[in-house]
């Protein structure tokens, strides 16, 4: 009984000065498997991973010049790169610059009415009561709102997609879509110093409007356009 005493308190001695000698050392001792081999060492004398093997790989940082896309690291955003300033690309501004000159001309005319100019072209050959002038006067001019700046907007469409091609269509037509609210803006302030006309903020609700509309026929036949083209590839 005396020798088996002895042999368990030697056994416990060496197992509690085990782990005060491996920190004196300088390491601690890292449990063992009964394999042999404790988790460091398999991770030391494991193979790296192979490119097609499966394994995370560590993603590319973006450069500091392209931002990266959200969501998808090391990818480099090119939508908003424009492409090469051609003769094609300088005529699509050139054509919206032009119309905005017809709308600034147009709205510098003063006390312009489209009553007598509908009855000089011969538009008008009834005679009308003068409730019946106003509220002509009123769509007419309405109208012509709606189709200047349903014009301008998809001017601006056009020249947006052609100088960035890769933009997305809803983002091209947002963006023209302010371009065009903030130029009607402009334009209704401009008619506050021509005498006999005046700026008014249901002016420039109505040419967003329109510019909103004209848009959105544009995009919507876009659509249905590619639609009809993946049914027919589809049928061949």
């Amino acid at each position: 009984m005396a020798s088996k005493r002895r042999r368990r308190r030697r056994g416990t001695g060496r197992s509690a000065d085990t782990p005060l000698r491996a920190l004196q050392g300088g390491r601690a001792a890292a449990p063992s498997r009964p394999g042999g081999e404790t988790e460091r060492e398999k991770a030391r004398s494991a193979p790296p991973a192979k490119p097609g093997s499966g394994a995370a790989l560590r993603p590319v940082p973006p450069s500091r010049s392209q931002p990266a896309v959200r969501g998808v690291p090391g990818v480099r955003s090119e939508r908003l790169r424009p492409a090469a300033i051609t003769w094609r690309v300088t005529l699509h501004w050139l054509a919206v610059l032009a119309w905005m000159g017809v709308i600034f001309v147009a709205s510098s005319v003063p006390d312009l009415r489209a009553i007598p100019v509908m009855a000089r072209l011969g538009f008008l050959p009834l005679q009308l009561s003068p409730a019946q002038a106003y509220w002509l006067e009123l769509i007419v001019r309405k109208t012509a709102h709606v189709l200047e700046y349903g014009v301008l907007a998809a001017l601006i469409l056009s020249a947006t997609r052609a100088t960035w091609p890769r933009l997305a269509g809803w983002a091209a037509a947002r963006w023209s879509w302010t371009w065009a609210t903030f130029y009607a803006l402009g334009d209704e302030w401009h008619q506050r110093f021509v005498p006999g006309r005046d700026g008014r903020l249901t002016d420039v609700a109505i040419d967003a409007a329109g510019a909103a509309l004209a848009l959105w026929l544009i995009l919507r036949r876009a659509a249905r356009l590619r639609a009809g083209a993946g049914r027919s590839s589809r049928k061949g």
